[in-house]
């Protein structure tokens, strides 16, 4: 299993957090606009935000020149979003980041997810992050993990 290095652990940290800017200062309406509320008055669904962030945190990857992709997942039993690469003969982690998000409450559920996608079964991601969106000025919460041998560590909450 590979060691987790304070200077990873600082890129994934920037990793998120600029992605969670970026979609705060370009996107803010995703999560204020009734335009964007349904006929029953519901706002946007966080599968949607969730895409806008993936194209953030590709970007960030992409700059850095990380060859890692990113997918946002619609169905309920995956995680909302991987980074991971698609070439297992490639010297990147395979498993690189789980992120699972919600708009507005938080979720143990998602934390239960992330520990098992990072210690169970074929995936053995290197990293977890839970994000609660609220409104990214005032409400957030994002909890960052990572395994060390064998261990599911929770680093801190990231600040933006």
């Amino acid at each position: 299993m590979e060691k987790t290095n304070e200077e990873d652990l600082n890129f994934v940290e920037n990793l998120i957090k600029s992605s969670l800017l970026l979609l705060r200062d370009k996107d803010m309406n995703l999560f204020h606009s009734q335009k964007n509320s349904d006929a029953n008055g519901q706002k946007l669904h966080e599968v949607c935000i969730n895409h806008r962030f993936s194209i953030y945190l590709e970007k960030y990857l992409k700059e850095n020149m990380i060859n890692y992709y990113v997918d946002n997942n619609k169905k309920y039993t995956r995680p909302d979003i991987i980074v991971h690469t698609r070439d297992y003969r490639n010297e990147l982690y395979n498993n690189y980041l789980i992120i699972e998000v919600k708009k507005d409450e938080n979720s143990i559920e998602d934390e239960k997810k992330i520990k098992a996608f990072m210690r169970e079964g074929d995936y053995l991601y290197k990293y977890g992050c839970k994000i609660k969106y609220g409104n990214l000025q005032d409400n957030y919460n994002i909890k960052l993990y990572y395994s060390l041998n064998g261990k599911i560590i929770n680093k801190k909450k990231i600040i933006l």
